[in-house]
């Protein structure tokens, strides 16, 4: 019981689940957190921003009220002295606020003037009855002062109703004063909610607090302190008796009035949890359906993922995600591998392949070779052929010449085990070094313990040379029945080296081309028979026999082109080499001259290279189109347009593809604002950083700076119009 709940906890769906699970909680966690973090600071802003508004509402309505006080003081003061009627009708015409009595005190006339009537100043029941102050006292104060007089608010009976009072006193130059009792809870709430928070909010003046309103009970020291004549916008926070207070206070217009509001930290953050509950509440309903959707999707995906885990050899629900690792990881090492075996497959079989033709100029070679990580630079070359033991003693002979090669000398090795030879591709930096490097070989331990042959061709420039170096290698290698094998075989001292190839093989070729052109058997066995005479009658070696065969059949393959076959199709250099015999070099002769007749007799009828030109112009603005498809819309054969093309138009049918759309390039960059990217698309090119590369090739310089060039007249028009083998 305990193994198959141990099982299924580490099966793939309990571990989507709990990934998705910790993942879920980490977005979570963090989007909470940020959140409650944001509402604290947002709650806080908030209050600040409130109580800042309404105290400068309450401001502005204590100024609104002086204001008021001051122009009903100017209109009473141009009332004629005695005339009650009219200062009482001023009163009662006067607009009164919500909680707000006027009175006008003329201590002249020693009348108290309400807007219900005027009263003598010793009606004690029409003066309003002060909690702190005496009658006399209230009659003083009422009297004519010289400025703006504010009384705190207390507790004051008026009409035979009590309630807190806020008394503002302006005076009526040379007459008496104008009373307005203002109800403290009124102006403290100026009309507006506020933050919605529980706040103490006060009115300070001439270092006294004149009106509060308090839901917390707090020293009032703390509050003078705060509104000490303060000149802007003021906030604070600090701890009292353990908690933490946020003061907020704005100066009045006058008289040292402040406005100043108190609250509490921990209702701010008590109001920001309230508001952040209720967005966890929101994200955890989000997050239900979430989950079933994941445990959905963890389903969906278990059925695939334990199938591979059975393949990979996973018992059901027990760690199928192991088993796909580990067979990932030996299939990845498997692929490793079967690429280095065929990376050395490829290296092994490259000298063959450059041998055969393959590689048609060095260009093309030393791109194929640094391919394959091997290298064929130098400048001079020569083939060396070394014998190949029996019995494998000798195996680790390219390694050991590996460690010999001097600098500047680049080998490509390969074997041909049905000669029992190893062959190697010598390429040097100067023409002594691949006769130094085969002399060095000579003088291996291996190779004097098994006396093996080493021959070494004639030094080589011509790339088109390569097969007459191999030629001149095996020459020099069969030589060894007479000159010995426990020296360096040299092609250049053996004594049939001279060149007895004869100009007249040439026209032999020509004839024989002629005949293959024309399909005619008849003649191209004429003209092989009287070859075959011919070069039997030069009394020539069998070195020149090969070569001459060797030119021959290039000289037939340069000419019957278009037959939709390659040089290693019908012609194999190393059987060549292997033919011991005049009749047997004119038997291969024979074959591949039989060969481009069948080749040539199974082609359809095609229209001639114009009809490819033409395509192409058509074309060569599509990325996708390429010589092939060239090749297949004019119903020819790639190999014979490739060859045709070039002989005929005096480049290759890729260089040419290539022009054009250089050409249009070149055109769009001087006419055009269109960026290079467009420019890359509309020319014929998908990839833009491989467009800006032939660009570069094609004008010697990008396609930016070729624009700026041409926008200043400076663009050299002729830049790409030669022929560049490259550009493709």
């Amino acid at each position: 019981m305990f193994n198959r709940i141990r099982a299924y906890l580490q099966g793939t769906w309990i571990r989507y689940m709990v990934s998705y699970l910790l993942l879920t909680a980490l977005l979570v966690g963090g989007l909470t957190l940020y959140m409650y973090s944001y509402y604290r600071r947002s709650v806080y802003s908030s209050a600040i921003a409130q109580e800042t508004s309404l105290a400068y509402q309450i401001k502005y309505m204590s100024d609104g009220y002086l204001d008021a006080l001051g122009m009903l003081s100017s209109q009473v003061s141009a009332l004629p002295n005695g005339d009650d009627e009219a200062v009482v009708n001023a009163l009662a015409a006067f607009p009164a606020r919500k909680g707000e009595t006027l009175m006008v005190y003329l201590p002249k006339t020693g009348r108290l003037y309400t807007p219900k009537g005027s009263f003598d100043d010793n009606d004690q029941d029409a003066w309003p009855q002060y909690e702190d102050l005496r009658p006399q006292d209230v009659r003083a104060f009422f009297s004519a002062p010289s400025s703006l007089a504010l009384l705190g608010a207390q507790n004051v009976t008026l009409g035979g109703e009590e309630a807190r009072l806020l008394t503002l006193i302006t005076p009526i130059p040379g007459k008496g004063s104008v009373v307005s009792l203002l109800a403290e809870s009124e102006l403290l709430t100026a009309g507006t909610s506020g933050s919605g928070l529980s706040a103490n909010r006060y009115i300070i003046a001439g270092g006294e607090i004149c009106a509060r309103g308090e839901s917390f009970t707090l020293d009032d020291a703390y509050v003078l302190r705060a509104g000490g004549y303060i000149s802007d916008v003021y906030t604070d926070v600090r701890r009292i008796g353990g908690r933490q207070y946020l003061f907020v206070a704005v100066p009045g217009s006058e008289n040292g009035v402040v406005y100043v509001s108190v609250l509490t930290l921990t209702g701010i953050y008590a109001r920001a949890a309230g508001v952040w509950l209720g967005f966890v509440a929101v994200l955890m309903l989000i997050a239900v359906p979430c989950m079933g959707f994941m445990a959905y999707i963890s389903r969906r995906n278990l059925a695939p993922i334990r199938e591979m885990g059975r393949r990979f050899g996973a018992q059901q629900d027990v760690d199928e995600l192991g088993a796909i690792t580990r067979g990932i990881d030996a299939l990845e090492d498997r692929n490793r591998a079967m690429e280095q075996s065929t990376l050395e497959a490829r290296r092994k079989s490259f000298a063959r392949e450059l041998l055969s033709g393959v590689c048609p100029d060095r260009q093309s070679a030393m791109e194929a070779a640094s391919a394959i990580g091997l290298s064929v630079a130098g400048e001079y070359f020569a083939v060396i052929l070394a014998g190949l033991d029996r019995e494998g003693k000798a195996d680790g002979l390219e390694e050991e010449a590996a460690l010999l090669a001097p600098e500047g000398v680049n080998c490509v090795w390969t074997r041909m085990e049905q000669s029992e030879q190893r062959l190697a591709l010598v390429f040097a930096k100067d023409a002594s070094s691949p006769a130094a490097f085969a002399g060095s070989l000579c003088r291996l331990d291996s190779v004097r313990a098994w006396r093996l042959p080493v021959a070494i061709s004639a030094v080589h420039t011509d790339w088109n040379e390569l097969s007459t170096a191999y030629l001149e290698a095996t020459s020099a290698y069969e030589s060894r029945f007479f000159m010995g094998d426990g020296r360096l075989l040299r092609f250049d001292e053996i004594p049939f080296s001279q060149d007895q190839t004869l100009p007249a093989s040439a026209d032999y070729a020509g004839r024989i081309g002629e005949a293959l052109e024309n399909g005619d058997r008849a003649g191209v066995d004429a003209a092989l028979t009287e070859l075959g005479a011919y070069l039997r009658s030069r009394d020539m070696n069998l070195f020149a026999f090969r070569r001459a065969y060797n030119d021959v059949i290039g000289a037939i393959m340069s000419r019957a082109i278009g037959a939709g076959y390659s040089h290693a199709d019908v012609y194999d250099l190393f059987s060549l080499s292997g033919c011991r015999s005049a009749e047997e070099l004119e038997d291969v002769l024979r074959n591949v001259c039989l060969k481009v007749i069948d080749a040539k007799q199974s082609m359809p009828s095609e229209p001639g290279l114009e009809n490819v030109a033409r395509i192409m112009a058509e074309n060569y603005t599509d990325p996708d189109f390429s010589v092939g498809r060239a090749a297949a819309l004019a119903n020819i054969s790639p190999a014979r347009l490739s060859l045709e093309f070039k002989s005929r138009m005096g480049v290759t049918a890729a260089d040419y593809l290539a022009s054009l759309r250089m050409e249009e390039a070149r055109r769009l960059l001087r006419q055009t604002n269109l960026p290079v990217s467009e420019v890359c698309r509309q020319s014929g090119y998908a990839d833009a950083s491989a467009f800006t590369r032939r660009f570069k090739r094609y004008a010697d310089m990008t396609p930016l700076q070729y624009r700026q060039a041409a926008r200043s007249s400076k663009a050299p028009e002729e830049a790409g119009s030669e022929d560049r083998s490259d550009t493709n």
